[in-house]
């Protein structure tokens, strides 16, 4: 899943309209924070919460390596793992592989598996919208309890050209 969780504020609302829309433009899964953190056994929740996650831009995986620019431009940041939301006070996981690199207070191999596992709860098919792209849509979304993704399920030389806007947001607690 993707979201830039390397920035100390995150955004509140995203819109995503498709640009150019192909036979099969590729789909987007949107996965519930909210409800990924909901079940999780009450034990877990109570581990979990209050601790926070590292979050470093130079954790994520791309063709080509950051720049020096890019790393002064996005110093890793903590967020906590089980966010609030701001207007409803719900709570939901804040933890993504590859940009979530560490958890204060836990060692690194056991930090990796725990955020290999959130990780891979937060998209079990329970939480998941699969969104298939068609002209004409606008699709909005809370950004503080979904993650979402493309699903590159489309053949060369088909491109995905995507407008997304975001609006506002909150450092996240």
């Amino acid at each position: 899943m993707l979201r830039l969780t390397t920035a100390a504020r995150d955004d509140a609302l995203c819109a995503g309209n498709p640009r150019t829309v192909w036979p099969d433009p590729g789909d987007t899964e949107f996965a519930s924070t909210a409800a990924a953190w909901d079940a999780l056994p009450e034990r877990v929740r109570r581990h979990l919460d209050g601790r926070r996650a590292v979050f470093d831009f130079t954790g994520r995986k791309r063709a080509f390596p950051p720049t020096q620019a890019e790393i002064d431009r996005y110093p890793p940041v903590t967020h906590p793992i089980a966010r609030t939301h701001p207007d409803t006070g719900r709570k939901c996981l804040y933890v993504m592989r590859d940009d979530c690199t560490g958890i204060e207070g836990i060692g690194g191999q056991e930090a990796e598996a725990l955020i290999a596992a959130l990780a891979d709860h937060i998209v079990k098919p329970a939480f998941i919208y699969r969104h298939q792209w068609r002209a004409g849509d606008l699709l909005m979304w809370d950004n503080c309890t979904v993650q979402h993704r493309a699903i590159q399920d489309y053949d060369l030389p088909q491109r995905r050209l995507m407008h997304r806007t975001t609006m506002g947001g909150v450092v996240p607690t």
